[in-house]
């Protein structure tokens, strides 16, 4: 109901319930663990596996790639930052080059719209609206540049929830996004083939969590509009 209606009521509500359940979830956890400490003899392994466990970390490692490949070149890792970077760059200025028809599909979308789109209505964004979109987000420990996670937003939404549903009005207002919003981490991330060749690579950008947010509070905005 909370995802299908706008009242403020029923989206309290759910923010409610799901406090109440990640405490419930929370609790069960520390029973679980202080049962496994009251049975397992050994105290010192039990322990750490408790602490392994909640802090994802995998008991087997992991092969590294210490050299790669491209044009029949052999990178060191000390240099594959920028011949990473490099790729992906050329990548996207080839693909622009090969669409040269732009016009033609500028064309058939002004065609398609057979009157004229009316101007969108300022929405302002409220704190309430904010907190539900912090919530609907992944419990990821993965972080943009300024080392935030999704896990943290939502730890400390009801505290931060003014000042930035202000900072998205204003740049609603004034049709501004900021520049913060606009960075992103790039890693490249393994499709197939053979892990050296730099080609079996994509790019993966990590944005911040309030980049996340305001694309989000937007599409529901545009969605609305049409």
């Amino acid at each position: 109901m909370s995802k299908t209606t706008n009242c403020s009521k029923t989206i309290v509500r759910y923010i409610q319930y799901c406090i109440v359940f990640e405490k419930v979830i929370r609790k069960a956890k520390e029973m679980l663990s202080s049962e496994l400490l009251f049975l397992y003899t050994n105290l010192s392994k039990t322990f750490w596996d408790i602490i392994k466990n909640e802090i994802y970390t995998a008991s087997s490692k992991k092969f590294t790639q210490t050299e790669f490949e491209l044009d029949n070149k052999i990178i060191s890792t000390n240099q594959s930052g920028n011949i990473f970077n490099n790729y992906f760059i050329n990548c996207v200025d080839e693909v622009i080059t090969q669409q040269r028809n732009t016009e033609s599909a500028m064309f058939s979308l002004r065609e398609s719209l057979l009157y004229e789109f009316p101007q969108i209505i300022n929405i302002p964004i409220t704190e309430i609206e904010f907190i539900y979109a912090i919530s609907s987000l992944k419990n990821e420990t993965s972080c943009g540049y300024d080392g935030l996670s999704n896990k943290i937003l939502k730890v400390c939404s009801s505290k931060i929830s003014t000042p930035i549903a202000y900072i998205y009005n204003k740049s609603l207002v004034c049709g501004i996004c900021p520049n913060c919003l606009k960075y992103a981490v790039m890693k490249p991330c393994f499709k197939k083939g053979d892990k050296s060749q730099v080609s079996n690579y994509r790019p993966v950008s990590l944005l911040t969590g309030f980049s996340k947010i305001f694309e989000l509070l937007i599409f529901h905005r545009l969605k609305h509009h049409y």
